[in-house]
Parts: structure tokens; C-alpha cells; sequence
């Protein structure tokens, strides 16, 4: 984690299921970082607290104290804020380090753990082991690498090995008891993913120096016996790190290692390295093969994106980085996707309950899966996944401490859910397929509770009940016409189509819902075959017990048909008689008449529908013809009916056929005739009267509705059509005085059905939410209005009213078409602002960077100065006691003898310029001096140990290194 350079107080460092840590201030205002334990105890925070207080002085962290945080009843350890990157967050954003660079970053943190290691107490008998050596535990502050959180520290022996996977030893599998080689395995670990940009396993080091690799593979040793120690693989990241620096192999492998490989070539020309050679032919093969890796770096990534793709995207990128682990152009895009990941984290869990709620559950399934492996991809990356939620600052939420743990937690929820929406769904079929309408819409009610009443899933819930209701009731209203069809077909058996039509009938009278919805009057077989069939095809749990009904009525209506066909035939050849016989054909065509108005007829595979009516009306046209002459008598009846005037021209219909009434057959049939025509000229004069009716009811239905307040705009919608619907038919039918004055309430009907949408689209305005919802409803309602006024009479002016509700509409079209194309430009002008801090911010890590790599080689220049030069540099107290201690030191180059002996001298010399000192406490320079005299002193001497004595002496060396820090003397 890259700790803030200007922490305000409040900013979350890092957090996982375990802790979470917070920089805050004091009462003094001093920046203190805050670790709340969310697991385990005060004891355990005592514990971590007293570690780190007895190696302060060994280049750790400062721990100030533990207690208990007032805000969550937590235990918590406080420490000083030390501003700084960790090793894990600066591999994330800088991508692998050079060979020189992470020797140099991880030397303090080896010399610390050697440090940890010597160290013996009462209580330390055999020193104190870390347990978790990591990068997140490693912060590089600018001058020194500070060891982090002894969380899983303790005494060698003394308590078993934790660690963290990737950067544990093998013994941790089997909880062996702590010891300096686990923490040398976590170095080794640690330099292995400077070095390479990752913890995976296929990650290879084949091209870096030779001596470098044996010292990973040495502490990664799966025996501890075979891992040196901290103190040694210290000695040798000195070593190998200063001779790395003259290395002319180094810029080969440099440009290998950053995807520059036309670069690595010409350096290879200069300084040939086979190793350098091999694998930049396999990276060269590897590009030629693989182009969408290459493709994957260069992505911008703007714009928004799917988790299935972004992580798609991130294993692309890690995968190419694991090739070229320097690779800036990858590194930058991997680490602004990982950004990306979290972001698209907290954006995405809103979405699996918006599928929940629309009860799209495999969508749900599938996003949480792309959630998962997008979590998992980029938790494996370099750096800390961070989620954006209201919890940072304080306590973080679940998704932020542990996004795995939280999409597992939602799985279980969606699971739960989609279990119980099964359950609720097997009572509304169970319910459907009794049909129990009632019970139906209860259950529907129920999961409208559930996942709220105005999800999509529960209004098509609803609609399929509107739809379940509105088949039952016209099978219901299908009885009195299969009664007369069976009447005409002696030996079928309708029991199968009763039984079932019953049932729906027992249905519609026991369902409240559908009691005020009853139609009236019967329904064609047609219609009733239709709604079997629609029954049969679209509810399943109704499926079994309709079949056999619609299989019987198949049976009557193929019947039917194929008698029809032969009646046809029948009237050819008597149409082709002398004279024609009118009478039977009239017969004929009645009882063709009457399969028509049952609505019998169906196609066959033979002869169509269509074409069996036509042929129907082709016969009625014959005789027509025939009859001609014969209408002349009862032509001033039909005037009188043309015209409308329906009492006179009955009453002239019923003269004529009394006129008619006589023995001989032609009389008999000009009566017949004027009989029928009789009694179409009542049923139409029937259904004007019904019409009219029926107007002035829906009439008086909607003044009652426009004084209800709690009447729905759709019911006053659906009687207003009604209402125009008789309007329509009585203008077409009525006579001409009345016609016109029905037409005009045909327009002033039509101008309320257009004022009761352009409400209920106000409604439906003022309930959306989002500008694009909005436009389209006022674009629609603008539409129906348009629509009305150009469908009026040429010429005619618009009513006022009519006039008024055109000109609101088109005025707040255009306001949501403004409010929509003004969000547009400022998420436009959003997305722009969010880019610059993100480059100010790459600019500055890049800044930083290269001053990083100018301080080891300055720290190396002045290592090489003299020592008596060094000494006459100090200020003026210090310069007489340290030229002293010089003249001392460089004498001892030429000492012959006991090595140890000299050693222990060399040891006395820098206590006592430490002791003449000692009033110079606050000055650098006396510390780092006395350190220099005694490496000066530590190396002459060591060259003059025996081979045999050389443990020994290095052991002395240690000790006297720890006992002169104590005294004084610089880390």
C-alpha cells in the first residue's frame, strides 16, 4: 500500500477480514497508524505491541501501545506513521525491479531479521522470528526498508508458522514451530517477486545473474536446514548488488525484461549472454504466436466495461508481464484495471439484486461468477485490490475487507432467493393449474412482496394471470354454443369438452377478480378453439386436464367442416336443376348459416376456411339471383330500413309478408324470404337499440368515474373506447339526422380518450426516475397527440382544450430532451476530470522512481571515501576523538595473530569513542561514523580469520554489532 504523503486523519490504509488499519492523529496531532484488530483479542494486540517495541531499535516500525478503539469495542495497536510504499505496491505500480535495486531494497530488511535472530533474552532464548516476511510487509520509506506488523511474530521454538501462501516455507503446511529459516524462505520469496512482478510459480529468473538466482533458490530451499541465515543472504545482496552495478550484462537483460527486444538484440551484439539469448527468442516466438497479448497492452480501456471482459483483459496483461515483468506500457494498464476491478465491484453487486427483483437468476449466476474470477485474477496481481464504499475512513464493509468472502456471501443470498422463488412459483402453477384465480393472484401478490410489486417478473406474473382469466372466462361463456353444435352431430360424445368448460365456468364463479370482468353473451367455436388452444400451449399445469376437450372439439369442428363441404355439393347440382329448387337450398344454406354463426368452420387440409366461406357466399349470391324478382314486394321496407327509419320500415316488412301468406309454393316462398329479411331487420334494429343503450351507460359509467377520486385512469380509458366503439357503430348505422350528431360525440369521445392518456402519461412522467425513461414517455405521449390531431376533418380547427394539451406536451418533450442531452455533456465532462489525477498521479510515481535510483549509487560514493578524510569532515567536536579512533582503526589492517583478540579491540576502541561522545547524542555523524569504523575494522580483520575459526569469528562480530547499536553506534 502506497501510504499518503499528506494523511488529513481518517484515510484507510489497508484492511482485510482480520484488520483493518487507519491513519489518525493523536491529541498532540501526530500521525499515528491505527490497526483494529476485528479478530482476536486485547491480549493479542499486547502481544504484537511488545514485540515491536523490544526490536524498535532494529529498523522496524515504531509501536506506540495497544488498547481498545472507543468507535467499534475492538482491540487496536497504534504506531508511528512512517510515509512510505510498500515492496507489494511499488512492484504494482513500477512493475519488476532491477537486479541492483531490489538487492538494495531488501538488504535493511535482511540486516533487521539477522538482527531479530541474534537477539537473546530471558524470555529469547533463542531469538525472535517475524513469521510473516512479505512485500506488504516491507515499506520503503526513501532512505530504508522498515519491517511491518509482528502480528504473527514470536520466540524461535516458541510458536508455530503462519505466514502468508506464496511467501510461506513448506513447514507451514504442517504448523512446524517458528525458526529463522522460515523468515529467510519469506526473504527469498520477497526478492523472487521484485525480481519477477509475481508470486506465481511459472514465473522464471533463467535470465538474471547467476549468483542472484542461487541466493532465491537457497533461501527458497524446501529443507530449513539447507537456508542460510538472514545474516548471510544480507552479505550477499551487499555483495551481489555492488557488483551488479558494473555488470555490462545488466541493460540486455533490462530491455528483455521490458518488452524491448529489438533493444536487447543490439545490446546482445555488444555483450553476448547466452541465457539473454534463449529467452529472447522464446519471447520473440511467443509475440509472433500471441498477438492478442500484445494487442491487451496497447488497450486504452476507456469507456465501460463487462467483469468477464476486464478480467479477461487483467489475465492478458498478467500474463504478458509475467514475460516482461518492466514492461511500463503493461504495467500501467494492469494496474489501472485492477483500479478498475474494484470500481467495477462496487458497481456490479447493485446489479445481481436488480436480476434478483426481475427474477433473472442465471443472469445473476453468471455476473456473480464474472465477479469471482475477476476478484480472484486481480487479488493474484501485485498491489492491494481497494473497492470504493461508504465504509472507508471507519469501517470498511465486508466487500471491501474481503471481496471473495462477500460474493460468496451473495451466492449463498442468491441461492436462498432463487430457492424460495421456486417455492413461491410452484404455488402460483399449482394454483394456475387448478385454476384457482383467486389463489393465483395471492401467490402473485406474494412474490410481488418478495421482489417488489413493480418488477417486470411480477407484471408478466400478472399479465399471464390476465391472460389465464380472460381464457377461462371465454371457454366459460363457450357452453350454449357447443350445446347447439352437438345438437347438429347426433352420436359425438362432448363429455371430455363439457367437463373441462364446466370447470372454468365453477372458476369464474368462484373468482372475485374475474366476477366484475364476466363477459356477456356466448363466444364462436373458432374463438373457444383458439383459447383451448392458447390454454393448452401457454400454462403446462393445465396442459393435461384441456387436452382432451380441445381433442374432442378438433373431432366436431373437422366434422362440421367436412359436412359443410358436402352441402356445397349438394346445392351445385341442384343449382343446375329446372326449375331450381329454392326451398331446400334456402334449408340448405340455413343450416350452413347457423355452422357460420357458430363459428364452426376450420381449415382442412383439402379446402381452406376462407375458401369454404366464399363458396358460401357464392351460393347465397345464386340465390340472390334467383329470388330478384321476387324482392320487389317488400322493396319500399327496405327503403324505409335503408334510410334508418327501422318503426316503419317493420311495420311495411310485416304487411308485406301477411300479404304473402297463401297456399301455392311461390307465395310460400317470397314469405319465407321476407320472413328472414324480417327478422334481420328486428335483429338490427335490436342491436341499435342495444347500442344506444349501451351509450348512454358508458355515458353515465364515466361522469360516475370522473367524480370518483380513486378511479384509475385505465378504467376511464376502457370505457371511453367502449364508448367509442358504439359511437362508431351507431354512425354507421343510425339515419342520416342522427349519424352527424353521433359523429360529433365520436370526436368529443375521442378528444377525452386523448386529454385521460396525456394524464396517465403525466402520471407515469412524474413516477420515472431516469432522463431517458422520461423522454421516451413524453415523446410517446406527444406521438398519440400528433396522432389524434392529424386524424381529424380537413379544415376543421383543433379544440381549444385539444389545442392547449398539444401545445403542454410538445413544451415538456423539449424540456426532457434538454435534461437529457445536458446529463450527457456533464458525464462527458465527468469522465474527463477523472483521468487527470490519474496521470498527475503516474508522473509523480515516475519522478519518484528515478530519484530512487540515484540514492544507492550517491549512498556507494561516499562509502568509498577514506576514513581519516571522513573524520576531518565532522564538526568541530567530534573531528580530534574520530581522527583518534581513524589513526586506531587502519592500524589494525596490518595486525598479525588472533583475529578475535584484534576484533574485541576494535570493539573497545569505537565504545570508547562512543563513551567520549556521548554529550553528541542528537549528532548523525557520530553514529554513522562509529558504524564505518567498525565495518572498516570488521573487514580487515576478517580477511586475517583462519578458515577454521571463521564461524567463530563471525559469530563474534554479531554479537559486538548488537552491543555497539545499544551503545549508540548507527543501523
Amino acid at each position: 500500500m502506497t501510504r499518503p504523503a499528506r494523511p488529513t486523519g481518517g484515510d484507510l490504509l489497508h484492511c482485510n477480514q482480520e484488520r483493518t488499519l487507519l491513519v489518525d492523529r493523536d491529541p498532540a496531532g501526530e500521525l499515528v497508524v491505527r490497526k483494529i484488530l476485528l479478530r482476536g483479542s486485547i491480549t493479542d494486540a499486547e502481544h504484537e505491541c511488545e514485540l515491536g517495541r523490544r526490536v524498535g531499535h532494529l529498523g522496524v516500525v515504531r509501536y506506540l501501545d495497544a488498547r481498545t478503539d472507543a468507535e467499534s469495542g475492538r482491540p487496536e495497536v497504534r504506531m508511528h506513521f512512517h510515509p512510505g510504499t510498500d515492496l507489494d505496491a511499488l512492484v504494482a505500480t513500477r512493475g519488476a525491479l532491477p537486479a541492483v535495486e531490489a538487492c538494495a531494497l531488501l538488504l535493511p530488511a535482511a540486516r533487521t531479521l539477522a538482527a531479530m535472530h541474534a537477539l537473546r533474552a530471558a524470555d529469547l532464548p533463542h531469538g525472535l522470528c517475524h513469521g510473516d516476511v512479505k512485500p506488504g510487509n516491507l515499506l520503503w520509506t526513501g532512505a530504508t526498508t522498515l519491517l511491518l506488523d509482528f502480528e504473527h511474530a514470536g520466540a524461535t521454538h516458541q510458536r508455530s508458522c503462519a505466514g502468508t501462501l506464496g511467501f510461506a516455507a513448506p513447514e507451514a503446511e504442517v504448523g512446524a514451530p517458528l525458526h529463522p529459516s522460515f523468515d529467510v524462505y519469506g526473504l527469498g520469496a520477497v526478492l523472487r517477486w521484485l525480481l519477477t512482478g509475481t508470486a506465481s510459480p511459472r514465473a522464471r529468473l533463467s535470465v538474471h545473474d547467476d549468483e542472484l538466482q542461487l541466493l532465491v533458490e537457497a533461501c527458497r530451499a524446501r529443507s530449513p536446514l539447507e537456508r542460510p541465515t538472514a545474516a548471510v543472504v544480507a552479505e550477499a545482496l551487499a555483495e551481489i548488488g555492488e557488483r551488479l552495478r558494473g555488470d555490462a550484462r545488466e541493460p540486455a537483460r533490462a530491455a528483455l525484461l521490458a518488452g524491448e527486444l529489438d533493444a536487447c538484440r543490439a545490446q546482445l551484439q555488444t555483450t553476448p549472454d547466452p541465457a539473454v539469448a534463449r529467452t529472447l527468442a522464446q519471447r520473440a516466438r511467443l509475440c509472433a504466436r500471441r498477438p492478442a497479448l500484445a494487442a491487451a497492452v496497447h488497450a486504452t480501456g476507456a469507456g465501460p466495461i463487462e467483469p468477464k471482459a476486464l478480467a479477461d483483459r487483467l489475465a492478458l496483461l498478467g500474463a504478458w508481464t509475467l514475460r516482461f515483468p518492466r514492461a511500463t506500457g503493461a504495467v500501467a494498464n494492469l494496474h489501472r484495471d485492477k483500479q478498475r476491478a474494484g470500481e467495477l465491484l462496487a458497481a456490479s453487486l447493485p446489479r445481481i439484486f436488480e436480476y434478483v427483483r426481475a427474477e433473472d437468476f442465471d443472469r445473476a449466476r453468471a455476473l456473480l461468477d464474472d465477479l469471482r474470477r475477476l476478484t480472484r485474477i486481480a487479488a493474484a496481481l501485485p498491489g492491494a485490490l481497494r473497492v470504493p464504499g461508504a465504509g472507508v475512513g471507519r469501517m470498511p464493509s465486508l466487500l471491501q475487507r474481503a471481496p471473495l468472502a462477500c460474493l460468496d456471501q451473495e451466492g449463498q443470498r442468491l441461492e436462498a432467493a432463487a430457492a424460495e422463488h421456486t417455492d413461491l412459483l410452484a404455488t402460483l402453477h399449482a394454483a394456475e393449474g387448478a385454476l384457482a384465480l383467486d389463489d393465483a393472484a395471492n401467490a402473485i401478490d406474494n412474490i410481488g412482496n418478495r421482489y417488489g410489486g413493480t418488477s417486470e417478473a411480477v407484471a408478466r406474473y400478472r399479465d399471464r394471470l390476465h391472460r389465464l382469466g380472460f381464457y377461462v372466462e371465454r371457454i366459460a361463456r363457450g357452453r350454449g354454443n357447443i350445446d347447439r353444435l352437438y345438437e347438429l352431430l347426433p352420436g359425438e360424445d362432448p363429455a371430455p369438452l363439457l367437463h373441462f368448460v364446466d370447470e372454468c365456468a365453477g372458476a369464474v364463479a368462484a373468482s372475485a377478480a374475474s366476477a366484475d370482468q364476466h363477459g356477456v353473451g356466448a363466444i364462436g367455436l373458432r374463438s373457444l378453439h383458439l383459447a383451448l388452444g392458447n390454454l393448452r400451449d401457454e400454462f403446462l399445469s393445465v396442459r393435461e386436464r384441456a387436452a382432451p376437450g380441445l381433442a374432442c372439439l378438433d373431432r366436431a369442428l373437422a366434422r362440421v367442416t367436412d359436412e359443410a363441404w358436402g352441402l356445397l355439393a349438394d346445392a351445385q347440382q341442384k343449382l343446375q336443376a329446372e326449375p331450381v329448387p329454392v326451398r331446400p337450398l334456402q334449408l340448405l344454406l340455413g343450416r350452413l348459416d347457423t355452422f357460420r354463426s357458430l363459428e364452426a368452420f376450420v381449415d382442412r387440409p383439402q379446402h381452406s376456411r376462407s375458401a369454404l366461406i366464399d363458396r358460401i357466399e357464392w351460393l347465397r349470391l345464386r340465390l340472390e339471383q334467383v329470388q330478384a324478382t321476387r324482392d320487389r314486394l317488400a322493396r319500399g321496407a327496405e327503403q324505409a330500413l335503408k334510410k334508418g327509419h327501422w318503426t316503419t320500415g317493420l311495420f311495411d316488412m310485416e304487411r308485406a309478408v301477411t300479404h304473402l301468406q297463401a297456399d301455392d309454393d311461390h307465395d310460400d316462398r317470397q314469405a319465407a324470404l321476407l320472413r328472414q329479411r324480417l327478422a334481420d331487420a328486428k335483429k338490427r334494429k335490436q342491436e341499435i337499440d342495444q347500442a344506444q343503450r349501451r351509450q348512454h351507460e358508458l355515458a353515465s359509467r364515466y361522469a360516475a368515474l370522473q367524480d370518483d377520486p380513486h378511479a384509475a385512469t385505465l378504467e376511464r380509458l376502457q370505457v371511453l373506447r367502449e364508448q367509442r366503439d358504439c359511437l362508431q357503430f351507431l354512425a354507421v348505422h343510425a339515419n342520416k339526422d342522427r349519424s352527424d350528431l353521433y359523429g360529433r360525440d365520436l370526436r368529443d369521445v375521442e378528444l377525452r380518450i386523448a386529454q385521460e392518456q396525456g394524464a396517465q402519461a403525466e402520471a407515469e412522467l412524474d413516477n420515472a426516475e431516469a432522463p431517458a425513461d422520461r423522454l421516451r414517455i413524453a415523446a410517446q405521449a406527444l406521438a398519440q397527440l400528433e396522432g389524434f390531431a392529424g386524424g381529424g376533418e380537413a379544415g376543421v380547427e383543433l379544440p381549444g382544450r385539444m389545442q392547449r394539451l398539444l401545445d403542454h406536451w410538445r413544451r415538456r418533450h423539449a424540456n426532457e430532451l434538454r435534461e437529457v442531452e445536458r446529463r450527457q455533456a456533464e458525464a462527458a465532462a465527468r469522465r474527463r476530470r477523472r483521468w487527470l489525477p490519474a496521470w498527475v498521479a503516474i508522473a509523480f510515481v515516475v519522478l519518484a522512481g528515478t530519484s530512487l535510483k540515484l540514492w544507492p549509487g550517491a549512498a556507494q560514493a561516499a562509502a568509498r571515501d577514506p576514513l581519516q578524510a571522513a573524520a576531518t569532515e565532522l564538526a568541530a567536536p567530534l573531528r580530534t576523538p574520530a581522527a583518534t579512533l581513524a589513526d586506531a582503526i587502519i592500524a589494525m589492517r596490518a595486525v598479525d595473530g588472533d583475529a578475535a583478540t584484534a576484533l574485541t579491540a576494535a570493539e573497545t576502541r569505537v565504545a570508547a569513542f562512543l563513551l567520549a561522545t556521548q554529550a553528541q547524542t542528537g549528532e548523525p555523524a557520530r553514529a554513522g561514523f562509529a558504524r564505518d569504523a567498525w565495518l572498516h575494522a570488521v573487514h580487515a580483520l576478517r580477511a586475517a580469520a583462519t578458515p577454521a575459526h571463521a564461524p567463530d569469528f563471525e559469530a563474534a562480530v554479531a554479537a559486538a554489532t548488537l552491543r555497539l547499536r545499544t551503545a549508540g553506534m548507527a543501523q
